[in-house]
């Protein structure tokens, strides 16, 4: 489409005065010059975007985690009310002053919110974009709250950060240009990554990475489908043959609950195992919220009270887990685990470690990742590899036990002995068939 780009620079001249006094000098300047950036691009660059993914003749469209407010400006030339939500208060005071000198700028309301919680009506929206920002939130309430103000049929496109993106944090950006920072982001990112799923994770400051596929399962989970991965990110799609940066566009599918969704009933058949299910795809409040609300059999108290105990880890919630489970005492392998996770939850790392010895038969490989996890929080290093390395002997490319022996010898170690670690990892990469030009290069960098 023809678009007359505004001359932008001397409102960047002006914008500078905002962070040369006052408050939160460091945060304005940074959020100024992200902003001098991204419209210093060919803003042709946003609309051709926007109109390969669809994203027009919407009657409202919201960016979530809107930043400079660039992704907003592209969408108000081809919607009618556009909305930019982010955290940042300097963000939204740099894209207010923006949009005034912008076409169509009277058509977006910048506010300040959050992606878990998002002040609009249910199904009020068209067309949603969460560019580079999904990572920094808990990605189930961030993603129910999308599928709550979609109408159907709605469409959302996410650019997110894969395990590749911080790989290439601790390999290129950290080891071989010497950025010790971004090691120590790079490998705290991914061993949180791994450890989500237990609900061994710190909510309030929240940043993860998942493969696409994973993704995937958490928005079908909530009624969105993939319909196309257009491949519009702007960084590089892949490292080490792992995801560094994908995207999607998905459809939200016909506002109605499917099976998974559906509210467990107590005359369910293996209604135990229906609860634990919920638990396993992200749903524990749900759990949470029918057990507490339901009088269920007596005669198998002991049984519910663990699968909400397991809710509450997954929550986050570990004082109400630490009220129930102080009543109770394990004996089979799944009530040893959740002790365990517990524990673990708690930062009572021995005990943890003892209860995981009870539970092997359960699910190894992540049982001895969490027990290896133990150790290394302990400064029991040595041990600690030992278990990672058991790992690795029984599945070569295990990627968490990989970057618990980084964490290791980062944290102990030294980056030469980390150099060591990586230069093994990367040889097992080119001996299982991967790109061995690409990791090649880099172990003769290292």
């Amino acid at each position: 489409m023809q678009f007359n780009m505004p001359d932008v620079a001397p409102i960047f001249d002006v914008l500078q005065y905002g962070y040369s006094d006052g408050k939160n000098i460091q945060k304005f300047k940074a959020a100024w010059e992200y902003a001098r950036d991204q419209y210093a691009k060919d803003f042709s660059h946003y609309l051709n975007l926007i109109e390969r993914i669809g994203f027009v003749k919407g009657e409202n469209a919201i960016d979530v985690g809107s930043g400079a407010g660039h992704w907003c400006m592209a969408l108000a030339q081809f919607n009618k009310h556009v909305v930019g939500i982010d955290l940042n208060v300097e963000y939204i005071q740099i894209s207010e002053i923006m949009a005034c000198n912008f076409p169509n700028g009277a058509r977006i309301r910048f506010i300040q919110g959050t992606a878990e919680k998002i002040n609009y009506p249910d199904l009020f929206f068209d067309y949603l974009i969460c560019h580079g920002v999904l990572m920094f939130t808990n990605h189930e309430i961030a993603i129910k709250e999308f599928s709550r103000i979609m109408r159907a049929n709605g469409k959302i496109y996410i650019g997110y950060s894969g395990y590749g993106w911080y790989l290439h944090y601790i390999i290129k950006l950290g080891l071989i240009d010497n950025n010790m920072n971004r090691i120590k982001t790079g490998i705290k990112v991914l061993l949180n990554s791994f450890k989500y799923k237990y609900g061994l994770y710190d909510f309030r400051k929240p940043w993860l990475s998942m493969p696409l596929e994973d993704l995937e399962k958490l928005l079908n989970r909530f009624n969105f489908k993939i319909i196309d991965t257009p491949l519009l990110q702007d960084g590089f799609h892949d490292f080490i043959s792992y995801q560094a940066t994908y995207d999607l566009v998905a459809v939200k599918t016909e506002d109605q609950e499917t099976d998974w969704m559906t509210a467990p009933d107590i005359s369910d058949e293996n209604l135990d195992e229906k609860l634990k299910n919920l638990i396993k795809i992200g749903l524990p409040n749900r759990v949470s919220a029918f057990i507490e609300s339901n009088k269920l059999d007596h005669s198998n108290e002991r049984k519910w009270k663990f699968i909400l105990a397991e809710a509450y880890i997954k929550e986050g919630k570990q004082e109400y887990s630490n009220a129930i489970l102080s009543t109770l005492k394990p004996e089979s392998p799944y009530e040893f685990l959740i002790f365990g996770l517990n524990d673990q939850l708690n930062k009572n790392y021995s005990n943890a470690i003892s209860y995981y010895s009870r539970v092997w038969e359960v699910d190894i490989p992540s049982v001895k990742f969490l027990r290896a996890e133990c150790l290394r929080n302990m400064n029991q290093i040595e041990d600690a590899r030992d278990s990672y390395a058991d790992i690795i002997q029984e599945e070569k490319l295990a990627l968490p036990a990989w970057i618990g022996l980084m964490a290791c010898s980062f944290d102990f170690a030294g980056i030469q002995d980390l150099k060591r670690v990586v230069k093994s990892f990367l040889t097992t990469l080119i001996n299982s068939g991967k790109n061995a030009d690409e990791i090649s290069e880099l172990i003769n960098m290292l």
